[in-house]
């Protein structure tokens, strides 16, 4: 995964989106600016912005340099940890065999492959995707009260760097509903961790939300 996807970095085509998350995260870098907002939505009849989010990741890399190759590669580690992730929800939860199968073919796949060789806010839902849904199983299914917690942060930072992210919603109540079923002298701790999940993820949000009402209003 790591080869493929750090092979011959810079050849990649710096487009138009790339060329605007590289100059805010500079902005923020170098500069100290504050991002209440990423860049914009165009699927919408108002002004949509997507979150802040991946302009404060892609940040740390253009804090070292501004050579948006590092920040290539940060993509590339981003998308290298998601197939970690992988490997860890099928090893743990489906078997040693499809963990090692599922993360080969993700590692391989020429789209994943491509997704992972450019600076854009897209790129980085991926290993939140995978984390949500790796936290989930593990606060739900496993009992882990700290991947609880951070369960539903996941999906709002994911989703703050793709709205998309949140058609995931449903799989948190699919596992809350089991495990409320399976354990139900658990019942109360699962409760409050699973507000106090959702207080947390709310926070996460509120500037963007900020931004956006400004920019609307």
């Amino acid at each position: 995964a790591a080869g493929l996807r750090w092979m011959n970095t810079g050849l990649e085509h710096l487009s138009t989106d790339g060329a605007n998350h590289s100059l805010r995260a500079i902005g923020v870098a170098r500069h100290g600016q504050i991002e209440l907002l990423g860049p914009p939505m165009p699927y919408f009849n108002f002004r949509g912005w997507h979150g802040p989010v991946p302009i404060y990741l892609y940040a740390l890399p253009f804090f070292v340099t501004y050579d948006p190759r590092l920040a290539l590669m940060f993509t590339a580690a981003a998308h290298v940890i998601a197939t970690s992730i992988i490997y860890a929800i099928g090893g743990r939860y489906f078997g040693r065999r499809v963990g090692v199968i599922s993360a080969l073919l993700f590692a391989v796949h020429p789209e994943a492959v491509h997704m992972a060789r450019g600076i854009w806010n897209p790129m980085f839902q991926v290993p939140f995707a995978l984390a949500y849904v790796l936290t989930g199983l593990l606060g739900y299914r496993s009992n882990n009260r700290w991947a609880r917690l951070t369960h539903l942060p996941m999906l709002t930072l994911g989703g703050q760097c793709h709205p998309g992210m949140f058609l995931l919603a449903p799989i948190s109540m699919v596992l809350w509903t089991t495990a409320w079923q399976r354990n139900p002298h658990q019942r109360q701790a699962q409760l409050m961790d699973t507000l106090t999940s959702g207080f947390i993820a709310v926070l996460m949000t509120i500037p963007w939300i900020i931004g956006v009402y400004i920019d609307n209003v």
